[in-house]
């Protein structure tokens, strides 16, 4: 009786688990992304195993014209290290022409969070998938 009731406790135990697992899609990261606290929008791809994103759009009209027909990489070199977690990559601040290390956790399928690290200090910013 007593080893019934553990194998029915372990088996309810990882079934409940199972089900709250979060499950996101393997090409998850890849597509249009928009910052809405910023107005930006990036495409993300997969480009031999690494992670980019290119700036395609500012919610600023003037800034926007300014961005077209250039090629304005954002993400650079981010590298899948788990189902949600992308890692060791740069992310550029034009306006003030440096770089920083960079954190990518997907949420899930349609939010992400980049964490951007300067000096000891960090940031985080939400974006939703378009």
């Amino acid at each position: 009786m007593f080893i019934a009731l553990i194998t029915f406790l372990f088996l309810t135990f990882s079934n409940a688990q199972n089900t709250n697992a979060l499950t996101i899609p393997e090409d998850a990261l890849t597509g249009t992304w928009k910052n809405e606290e910023k107005g930006v929008t990036i495409k993300i791809y997969e480009q031999d195993g690494d992670y980019f994103g290119k700036i395609i759009a500012i919610d600023d009209p003037e800034k926007n014209n300014q961005i077209q027909g250039k090629n304005l990489l954002l993400l650079k070199d981010f590298q899948k290290t788990s189902d949600t977690t992308y890692c060791c990559g740069t992310v550029e601040h034009f306006g003030k022409k440096r770089t920083f290390n960079g954190t990518i956790q997907l949420i899930n399928d349609n939010l992400m969070q980049l964490k951007v690290a300067f000096r000891g200090m960090s940031r985080t910013q939400k974006w939703i998938k378009k």
